[in-house]
């Protein structure tokens, strides 16, 4: 088993609004997916970064927790804004 892509980086935020217009002035990203998880939980919102390759492409999950139950609300209030979590694609 090895690691054929990175698939995302989820960075926790306090306001995701803010947030996209952030990435998409300094960085030029747009969000091309965005949901409501966990019955109100979080608000996500996925970014497509750099070339896709046969296994897909790298995304900023950008995560805005809404209320307390989730490891997102309590990164936030224990360590800010900040990279959460890496999820990589293995096979």
């Amino acid at each position: 088993m090895s690691v054929q892509l990175l698939d995302h980086i989820g960075v926790v935020v306090r306001d995701m609004t803010y947030t996209l217009r952030q990435y998409k002035q300094v960085l030029g990203l747009t969000a091309t997916h965005t949901e409501s998880y966990g019955d109100g939980l979080l608000e996500i919102a996925f970014l497509p970064v750099g070339p896709a390759s046969a296994f897909g492409r790298t995304k900023i999950e950008l995560l805005q927790p809404l209320r307390p139950g989730s490891s997102a609300w309590n990164f936030l209030h224990e360590y800010g804004e900040g990279v959460e979590h890496l999820a990589f694609l293995v096979g």
